[in-house]
């Protein structure tokens, strides 16, 4: 139903001028309206269209849309209507939805009453502006800003660079007073013409914050007003000279503007009638920090300036002060003053516009001239580490269009160029058929064919980063269509090692497992020769190995795998931080404009990595190195306590595999699961074998040794039981309660009896001392075996529930015999504690010394498997519990027993990777700071190379373009002597406890 808004808006007119009354219905309020309004007689008609069938030449007729409009009227105690339909002739340019459609019929037989006439006129313009049709707007050269500048960019350019520059003021004479060198300009003030620096103080007496910059010679350099002399005086007016100044404690004054951070001289008024200096600080507008001895203040703008972004973008205090610091030196150099923050110009090759990582391998610029023919023992510390993942939080809407949309960057920092990427994808995303998952139900693979949503047009983005220090890598950034495809990913890989990649790759992904399947075949397809030029090694980073099977988590480990150090793989997990918070924006963004700023945010994300590299590495290798004497020491130890054969047998397995991946993996387990119920059965065959060949030593008819012991297990166990029963039994207990539990304990006491004479026979009581410390010190050890291997037994268990246990029925069985075999250790437990105390009593008596060396007090943090850490403890920082290292003094032989074996040869496998991980880790921060050093020299050198690269016009274009070079590479020099001072101790440290990772000599000292 249309309802004309003119008649809408006259009856608000005269509801407007009625007093208001509570109405429970709009009829009741029409009613009352209508009684105001005076009657009017109805009248009845009806308009037909009848075609001219007379009329030969006229042209056939189109089907008419039909509306109906319906007005509303009121009488004294009904509401009336009229509806009336037009037939409209069709749009002759689009199809319009008709509101409604119906026949010609006679106007509703209704009451019309109004209190004054209705404007006609208006009536039908509202109906002819409801019925026209809506014609597009043509675009002008105002909705396209972007494409109107682009033409012009050179010149914008042009005109910064030569702000770099001293401009049409190149004379050394001061302008102002014609006797100093105008070297000095004010970076604030709009007038850019050079003073000297007396003039310069002056001219700033009255706006002491603002930024000086100095003449060298070649380029500008950042100088502060107090180092020319200006001292600010409170407590007077500016230019007003105190007789009495005080200078500020220390003379080092800070003061936090909008403009950066700023050390400035202050002196208090020491006049007699003076303020505080508290007070003085306030009047002239700056907030001390401290009520004593203020050296710290912030004007009042900035603190206005931080309270509305701290409540309109909740950015925090930390956040903002950071903020001021690179505004003030955003290069880390100088420590809360320095150069400005630099904005490096666009260049026209694809990723030359990205800020590189210093530290990572780059051919030509920080390796030697001979890497590419080095040994292979140095040949490793060259490899690039590269991460692949996506990220589906930086998506787009469909809004906007490349045409109207393009953006400035096409390739030229971390984007890879759009319009090669889409031909790529239009080609092959229908040749490239996804693999079926090898290994778990992972997300990436069920996904990958998937799209996000409707009116997506990028579900996401895939990155190839740095994993070593998490920085972007020029032109290894795309936009996602559905998951995460092979056609996509394999893209970005081969981008990013199309830009001045070394031979070997260390590459890392979620998936790498099902990604590295026929991913040569496919680079095939592609026409890429990337791989086919690199030597890439799959990992799985360290934070998504434990969602794969067995087999991923032995041959995509960061921790078992070679020459990689402590590289765990999860940086550009890590890095998404500080994009994530542009999701809600980029989504509503056209593609330049998303392209463009994600750019500028991966760019400013590399910078802060680089500027930081001084203080990150020497963090790293200060751990480093603490932790690869304590690995390597640990596994020393370790090593000594094993049987030589068999550590032999394990060096020469780890090593073949090492080389070759396809030989047998001594990480894997190998054994079945052990049971409770194979032991018995085992101990029974054995005494069933010595029956046999009579060598069994039978003191009693029915009880073997074993026997004897299975029975004692079961008594203690239900003993445990009826412990547990009578702690459930309650003050209230019935008498029938209480009557059955006085059997159950009498029958266990009878038992008991029984078993005590039993005992008798197998383990007579000793008093002496001596023949008591045998014992127990036979005792002590043989608690320790027993629980070792109820460690061993408790572990196989937890792996044998998750990997076959499902449903509530069986899982709640296994957890009863998980609990079983808990009760077990912590017998082992309280035993060998009590063992453990005899000794140290006896030890006084006997004057015994240095069998605490192999029985040490067992602390609850010594009960652990072989291959688990303390709480809290990663893979590759955790160390061995001492019961594992105690020599097997209950062994016949000197050999581990075999299922045993199988543990301690993977935890002497994973020991030997800890410690050499550690010492490669060593080693490759040691290699990364010397090529941040070489790479900071080359590209300080290639900044002098771009002076006079740039033909101008005019020499002052000229001047600016070779300053902005000049004072890059300043910039440059001034970041490597940055780094050489952090890092002057790093070979002392390197050199103390420098422990050889080889496998000790196999030979017993």
């Amino acid at each position: 139903m249309l309802i004309n808004l003119g008649i809408i808006d006259s009856i608000s007119l005269h509801l407007a001028q009625m007093p208001f009354i509570p109405s429970p219905s709009l009829k009741g309020l029409f009613t009352r309206f209508a009684d105001t309004m005076p009657r009017r007689r109805r009248s009845n008609f009806e308009f037909y269209t009848v075609p001219d069938d007379n009329n030969i030449d006229a042209p056939p007729s189109t089907p008419a849309t039909i509306h109906r409009h319906t007005d509303y009227a009121v009488a004294a105690s009904k509401v009336s209507t009229r509806t009336t339909f037009y037939q409209m002739p069709p749009s002759p340019k689009r199809s319009r939805l008709s509101l409604a459609t119906a026949s010609p019929t006679v106007v509703d037989d209704l009451e019309y009453a109004t209190s004054e006439p209705l404007d006609l006129d208006y009536v039908n313009h509202c109906l002819q502006l409801e019925e026209e049709d809506f014609i597009p707007r043509r675009r002008t050269a105002g909705d396209r800003p972007l494409l109107e500048w682009l033409p012009h960019r050179d010149a914008y350019l042009s005109e910064l660079l030569r702000l770099e520059g001293r401009g049409d003021f190149t004379s050394e004479d001061c302008p102002t007073c014609a006797a100093g060198r105008a070297i000095y300009r004010c970076m604030d003030c709009q007038d850019q013409s050079l003073s000297c620096a007396a003039c310069m103080v002056t001219l700033h007496e009255w706006i002491p914050l603002h930024r000086i910059q100095k003449w060298v010679g070649t380029y500008f350099e950042r100088v502060s007003l107090k180092a020319l002399g200006l001292r600010i005086q409170l407590g007077h007016h500016v230019g007003e000279e105190c007789l009495f100044p005080i200078p500020a404690f220390g003379n080092d004054f800070v003061v936090l503007d909008i403009s950066g951070v700023h050390e400035v001289s202050v002196n208090y008024c020491g006049c007699e009638t003076a303020l505080n200096p508290v007070t003085q600080l306030l009047r002239y507008r700056w907030y001390p920090a401290t009520t004593a001895n203020p050296k710290t203040a912030a004007t009042f703008s900035l603190l206005e300036l931080f309270h509305l972004l701290s409540t309109q973008s909740k950015v925090s205090g930390f956040e903002f002060y950071i903020t001021l610091t690179r505004r003030t030196d955003n290069t880390g150099v100088v420590p809360g003053k320095g150069a400005l923050a630099i904005q490096e110009a666009l260049l026209p090759r694809e990723g030359e516009c990205a800020v590189l990582c210093p530290a990572c391998p780059q051919p030509g610029k920080n390796l030697p001239e001979d890497w590419a023919t080095a040994p292979p023992e140095q040949a490793w510390l060259y490899s690039l580490f590269i991460g692949l993942d996506a990220n589906f939080r930086l998506k787009r809407k469909k809004v906007s269009s490349d045409a109207v949309d393009p953006g400035l960057s096409h390739g030229y920092a971390y984007f890879v160029e759009d319009t090669a990427y889409k031909k790529h994808l239009a080609t092959y995303s229908d040749l490239i058929p996804e693999l079926s998952n090898i290994c778990n139900n992972h997300d990436a693979i069920k996904l990958a064919n998937m799209k996000g949503s409707a009116g997506t047009a990028a579900s996401g983005v895939v990155t190839a980063d740095c994993t070593r220090h998490d920085m972007k890598r020029p032109c290894s950034i795309g936009d996602l269509q559905k998951g995460e495809r092979h056609v996509n990913v394999d893209y970005i890989l081969n981008s990013t090692l199309l830009r001045n990649a070394p031979k070997r790759i260390k590459g890392s992904y979620d998936v790498a497992c099902n990604h590295e399947r026929n991913v040569d075949d496919r680079f095939e397809v592609y026409g890429f020769t990337t791989l086919g030029l690199h030597d890439v090694q799959w990992f799985i980073p360290k934070f998504h190995l434990p969602a794969h099977r067995d087999f991923c988590r032995a041959n995509y480990s960061f921790n078992l795998g070679r020459h990689v150090g402590r590289t765990d793989g999860e940086a550009v997990e890590r890095g998404w931080a500080s994009s994530n918070p542009y999701a809600s924006s980029t989504k509503e963004m056209g593609p330049g404009s998303r392209r463009d700023l994600l750019d500028d945010v991966f760019g400013d994300h590399n910078w802060r990595k680089v500027t930081q590299l001084p203080v990150t590495l020497l963090a790293k290798i200060k751990e480093a190195v603490e932790l690869r004497n304590e690995h390597v020491s640990a596994f020393r130890s370790f090593h000594a306590t094993l049987p030589l054969d068999d550590t032999a047998e394990w060096l020469r397995i780890i090593e073949e595999w090492e080389e070759d991946r396809s030989r047998p993996n001594p990480f894997e387990i190998k054994h079945s699961t052990l049971t409770l119920a194979a032991i018995r059965l085992k101990l029974a065959e054995e005494d069933a074998e010595a029956l046999r060949t009579g060598e069994a030593h039978v003191v009693h008819e029915e009880f073997t040794a074993s026997g004897m012991l299975v029975a004692g297990i079961e008594l203690e166990e239900q003993q445990r039981r009826l412990r547990v029963d009578a702690a459930a039994l309650g003050q209230h207990a019935t008498d029938l309660q209480r009557a059955k539990f006085m059997e159950r304990q009498n029958t266990l006491l009878r038992k008991l009896e029984a078993w005590w004479e039993i005992q008798a026979l197998y383990m007579p009581g000793v008093t002496a001392h001596q023949q008591e410390w045998r014992l127990r010190y036979a005792q002590a050890h043989e608690v320790l075996n027993d629980l070792r291997g109820h460690l061993e037994l408790r572990s196989h268990l937890y792996v044998y529930k998750d990997r076959f246990v499902r449903g509530q029925r069986h899982n709640t069985r296994a957890r009863t015999v998980i609990t079983g075999a808990q009760s077990k250790i912590d017998a082992d437990v309280s035993r060998y504690r009590t063992a453990h105390a005899a000794l140290l009593s006896l030890s006084t008596i006997l004057h015994k010394t240095g069998w605490q060396v192999v029985l040490q007090p067992l602390n609850d943090s010594d009960i652990r498997h072989v291959t688990d850490g303390e709480d809290g403890q990663s893979e590759g920082r955790r160390t061995l519990s001492w019961i594992w290292k105690a020599s097997g003094e209950g062994s016949v032989d000197g050999r581990v027993g075999e299922h045993l074996q199988d543990s301690l040869r993977r935890e002497w496998c994973k020991a030997r990777a800890r410690a050499d991980r550690w010492s490669e880790e060593c080693m490759l921060l040691k290699e990364e700071m010397r090529r941040v050093l070489e790479f900071h020299s080359w590209q300080a050198h290639w900044w002098t190379t771009m002076v006079n690269r740039r033909i101008f016009s005019q020499s002052g274009y000229l001047e600016g373009a070779n300053a902005y070079a000049y004072r890059q590479c300043a910039i440059r020099t001034a970041m490597r002597e940055k780094c050489e001072h952090t890092w002057r101790y790093v070979a002392e440290w390197l050199s103390v406890g420098d422990l050889c990772i080889s496998t000790p000599p196999l030979t017993q000292d």
